[in-house]
Parts: structure tokens; C-alpha cells; sequence
């Protein structure tokens, strides 16, 4: 492999040449990426731009890098992603846009990218999630949203991302969930939606989840989990749940502990509420190793 990293670039500067398969860029000047920014780059699968100054990036920008497999733009100010900006590099798997001030994302902005499987838009600022940003991202399974200003997550939001594993939803302000937001996320292993301020979770909201096995519910306003949100979970091999942090009444933590001597393959956390590991891999599910 062939890296070249620069400090304080310019992309204009002849710093960039063929053959090289990894470039890291710090403190760019450009406000703006434009497309033909890059010259025809046939080699390069990594591409990192740290620390700068980008705001925005025009349609194609990224159109002389066809290998190109990890993007990330990290900690510059980017404050919208429109429609078109990704096409060109049709291998791209993962992007990171992490550490931004992104606010906007245009429909269809992901879209069609096959190869797809991890996308990064946490610590920015948007308010909203749009099933149309994913449309035809068929292999896409990690998600990153955290610290984000979400407010709520609509049914069928990420009906194009149906092969979705993991989804960090984490230090938003997320106060309503659909009934069917991801019920029908079948692959679905790990839901974060801790620090949130969720007070009902709907009866049906985790129907259909038979793969998952790590739910974070930490400090949110719930009061409890209803009957039908239990049973949902009957025919899962494990399941671990968090609830620290809630206020959960009294009737409720009686009810889970209940819930708790009927079902071996639940372990629910919580206060007041009797935890058990009943199998050996729920022991390596915790916040250490499932954190991002």
C-alpha cells in the first residue's frame, strides 16, 4: 500500500500522484469541494480529509476516484449533503462523515450505492431521519446517528436498509418512536436509544426482531414496558435490556421481575430489578464492547 498524509493541504498543490492507494489530507483550505477538485486517481481506496475547513461538496466531486471504498470527512463543517455528490464511486463501502454540522441531507443522497455497509453521520445536527437517503443501499448494516437532534423515528424509516444490524440512535432528543420504525429490520442485532426521551415504547415496536440481542432503553422517560412489548420477546435465544436511568413505577419493576423468573433467555437491567446472565454470550454484551 502506497499512503501519502499532508498537513495543512491544498488541493491544488501537486501533492497527490498516481499509484497511491490511500491518501489522508489535514487542515485542506478548500471551503468547497468541486468536482475535477481531484485529478484521475484510478488507485485510491481510501481517501480522509481531517480537520479542515469543507462546507459543502458539489455534485460528482469525488467522480475520478472509481475505487474509492472508504470516505470520510471528519470534523470540517459540512452542513448538507445534496443529491449527486456520490456518484462516481460506486465500490464505496463505508463513509464517515462523523463531526460535522450537517443538517440537511438530500433525498436519494445515499442512493444506489450496492456495496454500501457502514455509514457515520453522528455528532452533527440534524433533526430528522428519511428512509429516501437509503434507497437501494441494499448491504448497508451499521448506522451511526448518535448525538444527532432527532426528535423521533417515523415507521418504515429505514424501509430501503432492510439488511440493517446495528443502529446507534444514542444522546438524541428523540421523544416518540413508531409503531413500526424498525420491527421489520429482521438482521437487526443492536439498538441504541439510550439518553433519549422515549416514554412509550409501542406494543409492536419490536415484533419480528428475532436476531436481536442488545436493546439500550437508559435514560429515557419511560415508566415501563407493556405486557405486549415482553411477550414480543418470547421466541428470541437472548436478549439483553438496559433500563437504568428511567423511572420506572413500582408495579412495573414487580412485573419485570415476573417477567424475569418465566423467561430464562431475558435479562432485563434496571433498578430494582433482578439481573441474571442466564447464557454464557450475554456475559460479552456489555457497554465496553457494544459502544462505538
Amino acid at each position: 500500500m502506497l499512503t501519502v498524509t499532508v498537513i495543512r493541504a491544498n488541493l491544488h498543490d501537486q501533492i497527490i500522484s498516481q499509484g497511491q492507494d490511500k491518501i489522508t489530507l489535514f487542515n485542506i483550505s478548500e471551503t468547497i469541494l468541486e468536482a475535477g477538485n481531484f485529478p484521475k486517481l484510478p488507485d485510491v481506496e481510501w481517501l480522509s480529509l481531517l480537520r479542515g475547513n469543507l462546507v459543502a461538496m458539489r455534485p460528482k466531486c469525488f467522480d475520478h476516484l472509481p475505487k474509492l471504498k472508504h470516505l470520510a470527512i471528519i470534523h470540517n463543517k459540512l452542513k448538507h449533503i445534496v443529491q449527486k455528490t456520490l456518484e462516481g464511486i460506486p465500490l464505496i463501502n463505508k463513509i464517515d462523515f462523523s463531526n460535522n454540522k450537517i443538517a440537511e441531507i438530500d433525498d436519494k443522497a445515499f442512493a444506489n450505492l450496492q456495496f454500501l455497509d457502514q455509514v457515520d453521520l453522528s455528532h452533527n445536527k440534524l433533526t430528522t431521519i428519511r428512509s429516501e437517503w437509503f434507497l437501494n443501499c441494499y448491504k448497508l448494516m451499521f448506522l451511526r446517528l448518535q448525538y444527532n437532534l432527532i426528535a423521533e423515528i417515523p415507521n418504515h424509516v429505514f424501509a430501503n436498509a432492510k439488511n440493517l444490524e446495528t443502529v446507534y440512535l444514542e444522546h438524541n432528543n428523540i421523544r416518540s418512536v413508531g409503531e413500526n420504525a424498525v420491527n421489520y429490520l429482521q438482521a437487526l442485532q443492536l439498538l441504541n436509544l439510550e439518553h433519549n426521551a422515549i416514554e412509550v415504547i409501542p406494543d409492536d415496536f419490536l415484533q419480528g426482531l428475532r436476531h436481536l440481542d442488545w436493546l439500550n432503553l437508559e435514560k429515557n422517560n419511560l415508566t415501563c414496558l407493556s405486557e405486549s412489548v415482553l411477550n414480543s420477546m418470547n421466541d428470541r435465544h437472548r436478549v439483553l435490556i438496559y433500563l437504568w436511568g428511567n423511572k420506572l413505577d413500582k408495579e412495573c419493576v414487580s412485573a419485570l421481575r415476573h417477567f424475569h423468573m418465566d423467561h430464562v433467555n431475558v435479562t432485563i437491567m434496571g433498578p430494582g430489578i433482578t439481573v441474571r446472565c442466564s447464557r454464557e454470550p450475554c456475559l460479552n454484551h456489555t457497554r465496553s464492547n457494544m459502544k462505538p
